[in-house]
């Protein structure tokens, strides 16, 4: 039963790092009414935080987790590349060279 447990507080951190990796990476937004054709812009260095994450909090969710939605765009041009630098660990169980912690199928890590 733990390790049901560890998988799934690993999912939701992962979801909630997800969420605060956004605002890191966003630096200005842009929004364009689709009835009035009006486009408006706002530079993320204006707000604080929580103001950022409300304002992300109203994308549909298609434009964050979309197979090219930002978090899709901001981990494979960003934090790929930061995690690729760090070292690979093996299993001690299965043996299996696993690329991050939350592998679900390295039965050794979770």
């Amino acid at each position: 039963m733990r390790k049901t447990s560890d998988k799934k507080a690993l999912e939701a951190l992962n979801t909630s790092l997800n969420i605060d990796y956004i605002s890191l990476f966003i630096k200005d937004v842009s929004f364009i009414d689709k009835a009035t054709n009006e486009k408006t812009e706002i530079s993320t260095a204006d707000y604080t935080v929580d103001e950022l994450f409300d304002v992300i909090a109203v994308f549909p969710q298609d434009v964050l987790y979309s197979e090219n939605g930002i978090i899709q765009y901001i981990t494979k041009e960003f934090i790929a590349k930061i995690n690729d630098a760090f070292e690979k660990h093996e299993c001690a169980v299965c043996g299996k060279l696993c690329e991050d912690t939350s592998d679900s199928s390295a039965e050794g890590f979770l």
